[in-house]
C-alpha cells in the first residue's frame, strides 16, 4: 500500500475523476499490444537518456503500472532506489502492490511532498499532459526542478500537439471519443516539441536532448493488436516489429509523426556561482541527430567534394568555469602504459590506434571513478590531427588541440566529461598552454551547444575542397576573429 501526501482540493477531484477511470478500465482485445509497446517505446528511450548508474528516481504516475507491466520494473534495473506518485490512492495501491520495493505515495506533480534535491533523476511519461492549461505544466516543471538534485537528470513526454492525429483528438469532444472507445481517459493541454524544451528552459534546466517517439498510430497498433489477442509470444514478436519501425532520428518530419515528444534536461550543476562568473550560455535546442535539409546536404558534400569543421578556441587566460562532477574523481595524464585500460574503456580506437596518438606525442587526460577509468580526452600540441578532414594542422605555440572525448555511456548526465575538461585546462594553463582549439561539424548542434556553454568561441572554418585525389586544404579566421 502507498502513503499519502496532502493534496490540494482540485488535484483531490482529479485522482477521483482518476479512481473511477481505473474501476471502470476494461482494456479490449487490442489495448493489450498498444500498451506493450508504449511500455516498449518508453524503455528504449530511457535506454538511450537515463545513466545505467542511478541513485533515486522519481516516477510521477503509475497509471501504466496499475493496468500493465509499466516502467518501474526497468526502473528498478538502474536505481538504488525508486518512488512514484499519482492523485489516484486507487492506482498507487495496485502499483503499490504489484512492486514492493516501490515507495508509492499519492501526491500531486504540481506540490510534491519532497525536500529540494532529492532525487537524481526524474522520468515524467506523459504524466503533464493531463492538465488544463500550459502554466500547470510549467507549474509542474517547476516542481521537478526543485525535487531534482543538482546535475540530475529529468526525462519528461508529453502528447505532441504537431501529430495531425494527436491535434484531431484533442479537438473533439471526450465524450464522444470515449463512447467510440477511442480514449479511454480524459486527456488535457498539450504542445510541440519547440515550446516543450522551452518550457523546460524556463524552468530552469538545461535541454540536453529532444527526439519524438512513437511513430506507429494508435488505431493501427490497436487494429494490429485484435489479431494476435491470447497470444502472447506473436504479440511480442509483434512489439519488436514495432519498434523496429520507429523512424530513424536524422528524419526531419519525426517530430510530426511521433506521437510523444520528449526532451532530457539536468539542472544545473552551478557548484561556484560567486568564484567566477559563467560564460553567458547560448541555448541552442538541438535538432534529433542534426536532420534536415543543410545538414543532409553536408554529409552528401563530405562524401564527394567538400568538408569544413568549425575551428574552436578557448582561451585559457580568461576566468574560466570551475565544474564539479556529480561523483567522485580522480584526474590526470595517462602514460602509454595504459594503453589496455583505455581501448577497453573506448574500443572504437583500438590498442595499435592508441600507440601510434603516444608515438606521435599526443596525450591522454583520463578521470577514474571508484579506480575505474570512466572519461577520457586527447591532447596534441605542435600539430592537431583531423581524422575527419584527414589534415594535420600546423598550431602556434601555447596552443593545444583538443580531440576524441570519450566517456562511459552508462555514467553519462553525472557532469563526469564537462569537470574532467574543467580540471584539464587548469593542467593546461599550469604547463604554459594559453589556448585550447577544437574542431566540430557545424551540424552536430549537442557539440557545438556544449562547447558554447563551457567558453569556447569559434574561431573560423577549416577544410577542404576537391575531387577525388586531388584536395586543396583551406583555413579562414571568423570576420573579426
Amino acid at each position: 500500500m502507498g502513503s499519502v501526501a496532502s493534496i490540494a482540493p482540485a488535484a483531490e477531484q482529479q485522482g477521483v475523476a482518476w479512481d473511477t477511470t481505473f474501476a471502470d478500465w476494461q482494456p479490449g482485445p487490442g489495448d493489450t499490444l498498444l500498451r506493450a509497446y508504449g511500455d516498449a517505446v518508453n524503455k528504449h528511450l530511457l535506454e538511450r537518456w537515463l545513466p545505467r548508474i542511478t541513485g533515486r528516481v522519481l516516477k510521477t504516475d503509475l497509471f501504466d503500472e496499475a493496468v500493465g507491466d509499466g516502467l518501474v520494473g526497468f526502473l528498478f534495473e538502474r536505481a538504488e532506489s525508486v518512488a512514484g506518485i499519482d492523485v489516484a490512492p486507487s492506482i498507487v495501491a495496485a502499483a503499490g502492490a504489484a512492486y514492493p520495493r516501490l515507495e508509492a505515495v499519492v501526491a500531486d506533480v504540481r506540490a510534491l511532498p519532497y525536500a529540494d534535491g532529492t532525487f537524481d533523476a526524474v522520468v515524467s511519461t506523459s504524466t503533464l499532459d493531463h492538465f488544463d492549461t500550459g502554466a500547470e505544466i510549467e507549474q509542474a516543471l517547476r516542481e521537478l526542478h526543485r525535487v531534482l538534485r543538482r546535475g540530475g537528470s529529468l526525462i519528461v513526454t508529453l502528447d505532441n500537439a504537431s501529430n495531425p492525429l494527436v491535434a484531431i483528438r484533442n479537438a473533439l469532444p471526450y465524450g464522444l471519443l470515449r463512447r467510440a472507445g477511442l480514449v479511454p481517459y480524459p486527456t488535457g493541454t498539450t504542445c510541440g516539441l519547440k515550446e516543450l524544451a522551452r518550457m523546460v528552459g524556463r524552468a530552469g534546466l538545461d535541454v540536453e536532448d529532444v527526439d519524438a517517439i512513437m511513430h506507429v498510430p494508435r488505431l493501427a497498433v490497436r487494429s494490429a493488436g485484435r489479431a494476435v489477442a491470447g497470444d502472447r509470444v506473436r504479440a511480442e514478436r509483434l512489439v519488436s516489429v514495432l519498434i523496429r519501425a520507429e523512424l530513424p532520428r536524422r528524419l526531419p518530419w519525426r517530430t510530426v509523426s511521433g506521437q510523444f515528444v520528449a526532451v532530457r534536461a539536468t539542472r544545473p550543476v552551478d557548484s561556484v556561482a560567486g568564484r567566477h562568473p559563467r560564460p553567458a550560455r547560448e541555448r541552442v535546442i538541438p535538432a534529433p541527430r542534426a536532420g534536415g535539409p543543410r545538414a543532409f546536404a553536408m554529409r552528401v558534400l563530405g562524401k564527394t567534394c567538400y568538408r569544413r569543421l568549425e575551428w574552436l578556441e578557448l582561451r585559457l587566460r580568461e576566468p574560466l568555469p570551475e565544474i564539479e562532477a556529480c561523483v567522485p574523481l580522480d584526474v590526470g595524464f595517462i602514460g602509454e602504459a595504459g594503453t589496455e585500460e583505455i581501448a577497453a574503456l573506448h574500443p572504437g580506437i583500438g590498442s595499435s590506434g592508441i600507440r601510434a596518438r603516444f608515438a606521435r606525442g599526443d596525450r591522454c587526460f583520463g578521470a577514474r571513478h571508484d579506480g575505474r577509468l570512466v572519461s577520457i580526452s586527447w591532447i596534441a600540441t605542435g600539430v592537431a590531427p583531423i581524422d575527419y578532414l584527414g589534415l594535420a594542422v600546423t598550431l602556434p605555440a601555447g596552443t593545444a588541440y583538443h580531440y576524441d572525448r570519450w566517456t562511459d555511456p552508462r555514467l553519462r548526465g553525472l557532469r563526469i566529461a564537462p569537470a574532467t575538461g574543467s580540471r584539464l585546462c587548469r593542467v593546461l594553463v599550469g604547463e604554459g598552454i594559453d589556448t585550447m582549439a577544437a574542431a566540430v561539424l557545424t551540424e552536430n548542434r549537442a557539440a557545438m551547444r556544449n562547447a558554447l556553454g563551457f567558453g569556447v568561441r569559434p574561431a573560423g572554418i577549416v577544410g577542404w575542397v576537391g575531387i577525388g585525389p586531388v584536395r586543396r586544404a583551406f583555413r579562414r579566421p571568423s570576420p573579426g576573429g
